[in-house]
């Protein structure tokens, strides 16, 4: 399945933000800390890290050969080297990181960043679109 109709954003609440004070490169999506965080895409996981500001994070080199990152998570199931499908849990949601709490809630969100095959990172509105 290609991310063109892909259900990846139905498994979660509003887009939140596209980009942030903190990270513009990033697409906010609501979700609330423990829920499932599936893989958007198939290939490998490149990191499995807490990474400073992003807190958890799982990277995932695509066969399309774009990166995604998915950051602040509560917690991780996969490890560098795992080769993944579309839709695995690769974690929980969570706060984890540097994160805004808005409206008086606790900051729990998921950050997704796209990376292409030439370093260049994906505007978050491109990667919405990517997911619509």
């Amino acid at each position: 399945m290609s991310e063109k109709g892909s259900s990846f954003l139905a498994n979660f609440g509003q887009i939140t933000a596209e980009g942030s004070p903190l990270w513009k490169h990033g697409l906010d999506i609501d979700l609330k800390i423990g829920d499932p965080v599936p893989s958007p895409v198939s290939g490998t996981v490149t990191a499995a890290v807490e990474s400073g500001g992003f807190g958890n994070r799982v990277k995932i080199l695509a066969d399309n050969g774009k990166e995604y990152w998915l950051s602040h998570l509560d917690s991780m199931n996969v490890k560098e080297g795992d080769k993944i499908a579309m839709g695995d849990i690769v974690g929980a949601g969570g706060n984890s990181g540097s994160v805004i709490p808005m409206g008086g809630g606790d900051g729990s969100h998921l950050d997704l960043t796209v990376v292409d095959k030439d370093g260049e990172f994906i505007t978050p509105s491109q990667i919405r679109q990517m997911f619509s």
